[in-house]
């Protein structure tokens, strides 16, 4: 199953079982022209291509985590407790800007 289709899916039950929306990022290898396009209008929340660079991905996770008025709002479907933005990174992710 693609990660358009899983979208589709998560999207379809959430939807039908009236459920909260949960966050989705695309993170793929494919960084090709109309990519983010297509994984936005799938219905997923952002999109990052690999290298994942950990300041792109903090700053995906922070704008998930902003209610409408700009506050920080914790999202445990995010991040669980246990787990704060520096330990939940893989360290083979790329360090550059």
């Amino acid at each position: 199953m693609s990660g358009l289709e899983a979208t589709a899916r998560i999207r379809a039950k959430e939807h039908d079982a009236g459920l909260a929306r949960i966050p989705i990022v695309a993170m793929t290898a494919y960084a090709m022209k109309g990519d983010r396009e297509r994984c936005l209008e799938a219905g997923m929340d952002d999109y990052l291509s690999k290298p994942v660079r950990k300041a792109s991905l903090f700053a995906v996770l922070e704008s998930l985590t902003r209610t409408s008025s700009g506050e920080r709002q914790e999202r445990t479907t995010i991040l669980p407790s246990r787990l704060t933005m520096p330990n939940c990174v893989p360290a083979c992710m790329s360090e550059k800007e």
